[in-house]
């Protein structure tokens, strides 16, 4: 029983944990786009 238990709150932990991770990958993408556009708006106004 307890057994039982603690294996369901390490999954629900891991869970959490892969979650995280791809928000933080997400966000990391978003941040590369904006990075990109200010890169190409700079370069727009150098010319």
């Amino acid at each position: 029983m307890v057994d039982n238990q603690a294996r369901k709150m390490e999954s629900e932990e891991r869970r959490v944990v892969s979650l995280k991770i791809q928000t933080t990958c997400e966000e990391k993408k978003t941040e590369r786009k904006d990075l990109e556009m200010e890169e190409r708006i700079m370069g727009m106004n150098m010319e």
